[in-house]
């Protein structure tokens, strides 16, 4: 076994080496009971407590030091917490190999920590076969690991016939024997029904108590996924209390919810506050290694862009509000009441006068009709857009055109006051045009 230790995890070989000899041999002592082992042991208990006390403060780099010395001194809790710290890649490299042999090391030895810990290492590696074995084992000598490992294995049938029922017992078992992780898999089996009837009421129930009273981070962000639509002040706690257990998923969802709040700020002081709290929380995701949050720059140009466009949109939809009502009160102004007068057969003089007024007639409804378009236009440039109305030909005003380029809501008000105009534009034709004919009738008669 002692040349497999050879190239598993740079520079603990020969940590690895001593660590079997020294396992071995302090066990062996173990009876003799002499003053040298005495304090050896003594020694490894007091690095066993060092390491546990830096391993909680999350200072893994130094609980690695303390928890192999203890090991080397023959404390098999101590090499059991430091084949987890290889086998989680905690204050190092992750070393799957290194960390079989430190647990296979005190398993041999007698400890059912360890020996879940080598179950694990053969789940990882999907020997789910050899896993049971050491689950099953661990779980009836009340390891919790090995209980959730085995209720794991029965929930997927990893290897054996799918089991929810048991697998639900199991991870009670586990949760019993204080396992903050099988508490939370009681939860999640509650919740979606599995082994037994679903509960959300009792699933959230059970979330909460393993995230308060525990701190269990998935708790935490999975209590808080269920208030999701419902109650986003204990969404964003529960969401807090899992960030700050290092859930990467609950750090970004906050920084999603900072993200939604800040499309819906008013002030510029809920804007700033709002975007400096979503970029903190992406970061933060980013940092424990969730990806899809790590392109801050990007990320937060696109917050700034989006904060722009809202406040744009908002922009126009005042100015659209104001060009609606303005609209809707629009009614076209009345022009060109047009002069009375009489032709005298034969009387050139009053031919003429009348082919004046005729003409000035004709251009005053010309000029009504421009006059018109662009008092349109001037309104609905008041919502914030590229709207154009332009008259063509000279008989009809229904060829007005219109155009907007900022998807205006004011189309439906617009065509009605288009419509009212080219009304009012008809009969000022269709009565210009009667007196014209009228005209021409009386000159033709010669009257």
């Amino acid at each position: 076994m002692l040349s497999a230790i050879v190239s598993v995890e740079k520079g603990i070989e020969a940590q690895l080496k001593t660590i079997m000899i020294s396992i071995a041999v302090a066990v062996a002592f173990t009876l003799f009971g002499t003053s040298a082992f005495a304090a050896q042991r003594a020694s490894g208990q007091a690095a066993y407590e060092i390491g546990t006390k830096q391993s909680t403060e999350r200072r893994y780099n130094e609980a690695r030091i303390s928890l192999r010395s203890a090991c080397v001194s023959g404390h098999l809790k101590g090499c059991a917490d430091y084949g987890e710290l290889l086998e989680k890649g905690r204050g190092g490299p992750v070393a799957l190999d290194a960390a079989m042999l430190v647990y296979t090391a005190a398993c041999n030895e007698g400890d059912p920590q360890s020996c879940a810990g080598k179950g694990g290492i053969y789940f990882k590696r999907k020997d789910y076969a050899n896993a049971m074995k050491l689950f099953t084992a661990t779980c009836d000598q009340g390891v919790a690991r090995g209980c959730n490992g085995a209720g794991y294995i029965y929930e997927k049938g990893m290897g054996s016939t799918v089991r929810p029922d048991l697998a639900h017992a199991i991870y009670v078992k586990s949760c019993g024997l204080g396992s903050s992780g099988g508490c939370h898999n009681v939860a999640v089996t509650t919740r979606d029904g599995t082994g037994r009837s679903a509960s959300k009421k009792t699933a959230l129930a059970l979330f909460k108590q393993n995230c308060e009273q525990r701190g269990y981070a998935n708790s935490c962000y999975a209590g808080g996924l269920l208030f999701a639509n419902t109650d986003e002040t204990n969404r964003m706690k529960y969401f807090k209390l899992a960030c700050d257990g290092r859930n990467k998923s609950a750090c970004h969802d906050r920084g999603v919810i900072y993200h939604e709040r800040l499309l819906r700020a008013t002030t510029s002081s809920e804007i700033a506050l709002n975007k400096l709290q979503a970029k903190r929380h992406y970061e933060r995701a980013c940092q424990l290694g969730r990806e899809k949050s790590c392109n801050i720059t990007i990320r937060t140009a696109r917050l700034e862009q989006q904060v722009k466009d809202r406040e744009l949109t908002e922009e126009w939809a005042v100015k659209s509000r104001v060009a609606k009502r303005e609209l809707n009160a629009y009614r076209p102004a009345r022009h060109c009441e047009f002069q009375e007068f009489q032709v005298y057969s034969g009387n050139r003089a009053s031919v003429d006068r009348a082919n004046k007024i005729i003409d000035s007639d004709k251009e005053c409804v010309r000029r009504w009709r421009r006059n018109e378009a662009r008092r349109l236009n001037a309104i609905m440039v008041k919502s914030g857009g590229s709207v154009t109305i332009r008259a063509r030909g000279a008989k009809s005003w229904a060829s007005l055109e219109y155009k907007s380029t900022n998807g205006c809501e004011c189309t439906a008000e617009l065509e009605a006051a288009i419509r009212r105009s080219g009304n009012e534009f008809n009969k000022l034709t269709a009565r210009f045009n009667r007196r014209v004919v009228k005209v021409n009738e009386i000159l033709r008669s010669g009257r």
